[in-house]
Order: structure tokens, then C-alpha cells, then sequence
């Protein structure tokens, strides 16, 4: 394999997979949880993730060095906002936009069941393309890729303390009306709070699975996210966690961190 085109093929694969259900509330860190926000409350919240990598994922699965001298590595930043506004009791849309304008996304979670003990959602979302891949050209007003996704969010309340949420989404991406690829996505989370339920302890884990249609091999990656939320009021929130990819084929093996500012108005 070319030197460029692995490069290419790592940071292409990166932006593909990060890509579902976006726009809408959590209560943790990278899962989504099946409660949704206060009729007529607005969420904004700016995030920035930092993440670095020096191996990647081979196809058989193994952690190797980029093929780029000894002392290549990747570093992926980026800056997002998010908006979500609750239009009804159980149902909540909102957008998702990147720092450069590169991609939005538009999201909806629909609550189905939701009392003190359980809650189980519908999410539904959209994500409208124009990065700069050297493949696509732009095809038509979304820009260069559509992103179509959806799936179901559940979460498990044991105490006023301790809860569990988990999501699971399929998304199916095109250009130009024709497919490009399949992905998969399972999320979950467990977060307990201490302090006076200011500070909530969380952790899980994200798998990924992208499956393209064409001659490309399939794809996956499974990451560790550890981190904590913390909540000085009703209306702000601080969220800080840090994703470690645990295993993956023909992806990027990175780490960092993760960081996000939820403010909420009534």
C-alpha cells in the first residue's frame, strides 16, 4: 500500500465511522440515553476533541506504525455545536454542525417508554457531507455525501444514583443517489454520582462497524470511553472524557480527550 494512500484511507475511515443519530441530548459521555429534555428547553453546547495516534489497525487487526517514518503520527482535532430543543414531552430535534462547516446534522429522539425505572427512545437522524475526501465530487446541495441513520436508545435507572443507558444505530451513507457504504453502531455507559450528585463517574464502551460497497474490506472499532460529568447547576453541565481505541482492522488506533459545555435554557 502507498504511503499517501494510507494516510488517506486511515483519515477518510475516521470521518465515516464518527458519523450517526447527532443533535440530541445524553446524560453520560458518547451514549445516548433514552430520557429526553423538559418541554420547550433548549441545549447548547460546544465540544472539542483532540485525539492522536501513532499506529493504526492493519487488516489482520494488529496495532502497527504508520508506514510514514518513524516519527509520523495523526493528530484529529476538532470543534463542534450542538442545539436541541424540545418541542413536546417525549420529543426532542435538534443540529449538529462542525467548526469548519464541513458537515450537519440534524437528529430526533422520540421517547416510547419513560417512567422513574426504564426509558426506551427512537432516534432518527440525518448527516449532510461536504469534507474533502479526493473521492466524491459534490453531488447536489448536501455536498459531497448523506448520511442516513436510526436506531433505538434504553436506559436502566437503579438508584437516584447509579443508571445505565445504552444505544444501538445502523446508518446508510450515499452519493449521487448511489450507496456507498452500511454502519453499525452500539454504545453503552454506566455513570454513578458522588458529591452531592454534582459529579457523575462514567465509563463504557462504542463499536463501530462500517461496511462499504465496493471492492474496500469491512472495518470496525471498539473504544474504551472513561470520563465524568459534572454539574455545578440546573442549567450547566461540563463534560470531560477520554476515548482509548481497544481494538479495531483498517482504522486508526488513537486516544485523547473529548470535552463539552451543556447550557440549557428555559
Amino acid at each position: 500500500m502507498k504511503k499517501e494512500y494510507l494516510l488517506f484511507l486511515v483519515m477518510f475511515l475516521g470521518m465515516e465511522v464518527s458519523a450517526q443519530v447527532a443533535g440530541i441530548s445524553a446524560s453520560k459521555l458518547a451514549t445516548y440515553d433514552a430520557v429526553t429534555l423538559p418541554k420547550y428547553t433548549l441545549e447548547v453546547e460546544p465540544s472539542f476533541s483532540y485525539l492522536y495516534s501513532r499506529n493504526w489497525f492493519d487488516h489482520s487487526a494488529h496495532s502497527v506504525p504508520y508506514d510514514l517514518g518513524a516519527d509520523s503520527s495523526l493528530l484529529m482535532k476538532s470543534f463542534n455545536m450542538r442545539f436541541t430543543y424540545a418541542l413536546g414531552e417525549r420529543l426532542e430535534v435538534g443540529t449538529f454542525i462542525n467548526g469548519d462547516l464541513s458537515s450537519f446534522s440534524f437528529g430526533s429522539k422520540i421517547g416510547l417508554v419513560q417512567n422513574d425505572r426504564l426509558g426506551l427512545v427512537l432516534l432518527l437522524g440525518t448527516t449532510f457531507s461536504d469534507a474533502s475526501d479526493k473521492i466524491y465530487r459534490n453531488s447536489g446541495f448536501y455536498g459531497k455525501t448523506l448520511s442516513l441513520a436510526g436506531g433505538f436508545a434504553f436506559t436502566r435507572h437503579f438508584s437516584q444514583r447509579f443508571s445505565w443507558d445504552v444505544d444501538v444505530q445502523a446508518q446508510h451513507t450515499l452519493s449521487s443517489g448511489a450507496a456507498l457504504s452500511n454502519n453499525y453502531f452500539v454504545d453503552t455507559e454506566v455513570g454513578y454520582y458522588v458529591w452531592n450528585q454534582r459529579l457523575q463517574l462514567a465509563g463504557g464502551f462504542s463499536f463501530n462497524y462500517n461496511h462499504p460497497f465496493d471492492d474496500t474490506e469491512n472495518t470496525y472499532r471498539l473504544t474504551f470511553n472513561p470520563g465524568v460529568t459534572i454539574e455545578t447547576g440546573k442549567s450547566y453541565i461540563l463534560v470531560l472524557y477520554f476515548p482509548i481505541d481497544l481494538v479495531g482492522r483498517s482504522v486508526e488506533n488513537s486516544y485523547g480527550f473529548s470535552m463539552a459545555f451543556t447550557l440549557a435554557f428555559n
